[in-house]
């Protein structure tokens, strides 16, 4: 009787063809009278983006400190 043993992880069909780019991350301080929506704009990137970059410190997105330390998401090249 056959018996087939699975491959490796990491080694099925298809598992070559599966590519994450690399997530790189860009340091901004909120200045007085920012908001998500105007630095995400300044940066290229949707609020909701830098929101989910930022949801631990920024529990909400209609809240922020000036002085407060925003990571801003950038895509390795």
């Amino acid at each position: 009787m056959p018996t087939s043993t699975p491959p490796p992880t990491g080694q099925g069909i298809g598992a070559d063809a599966v590519t994450t780019p690399q997530e790189t991350w860009q340091l901004y301080t909120v200045q007085p009278d920012d908001t998500l929506s105007t630095i995400a704009e300044a940066h290229g990137i949707t609020w909701q983006a830098l929101w989910e970059a930022n949801c631990d410190a920024v529990p909400d997105p209609q809240f922020l400190m000036a002085g407060q330390t925003l990571r801003i998401p950038t895509s390795a090249d």
